[in-house]
């Protein structure tokens, strides 16, 4: 699924976000999870829907320009929950939302596993907003002694992602001849492969 400018969510981040917003038990088989075709396509209208949101949320509230750029990516699928059952969060609970994302991507989202982090993650999203966001702070592993390091710069991994969106939220700008200082639209440089 390429949307929104935001780069390709595979295909199991798009099959966890679908479960996730159906149930927290997000590894559960999903060859049996539709009743019928009419359950299966409200399904995919939702967690599209969903997916809107969160895209938005990460590129206009966490300063995530690309999903290449997303620290770890159970991020997605926990957002859509968040998206679906309580709608695009609002004032603390986007707030917290975003500490969620930023905690998590330097101290580790998920120490017991994706698996695990995504079931728990999932399960924490309910009734409330801004309880669901605190839920979420709480299940991240307590402050320690973080150091960024700047010589992380494989994108496969989140210290490096960190590492670069610290250095876009600087707004870069263009050097070249034709184009000097025009900002730079990582998205973009993303899509295109650095061309």
């Amino acid at each position: 699924m390429r949307t929104f400018g935001f780069g390709e969510l595979s295909e199991q981040v798009l099959m966890q976000s679908l479960l996730a917003i159906r149930d927290p038990k997000v590894d559960r088989d999903f060859r049996n999870e539709f009743a019928d075709d009419d359950d299966r396509h409200q399904a995919f209208v939702r967690t599209e829907a969903a997916l809107g949101h969160v895209i938005d949320y990460l590129r206009d509230e966490a300063g995530i320009p690309h999903v290449k750029l997303v620290p770890y990516a159970l991020y997605i699928p926990v957002l859509a929950r968040f998206m679906a059952v309580l709608g695009p969060p609002q004032g603390r609970a986007a707030e917290l939302l975003r500490r969620w994302i930023w905690r998590g991507a330097v101290l580790g989202v998920a120490p017991q596993g994706n698996t695990v982090g995504l079931r728990q993650g999932a399960a924490a999203v309910h009734t409330d907003p801004l309880k669901s966001a605190q839920r979420l702070l709480e299940l991240l592993p307590p402050p320690g002694q973080w150091k960024p390091d700047i010589s992380q710069i494989p994108l496969n991994r989140a210290q490096a992602k960190v590492n670069i969106l610290g250095l876009l939220s600087l707004a870069p700008r263009h050097l070249s001849h034709d184009r000097f200082g025009e900002p730079i639209d990582a998205a973009q440089l993303l899509e295109s492969g650095g061309r």
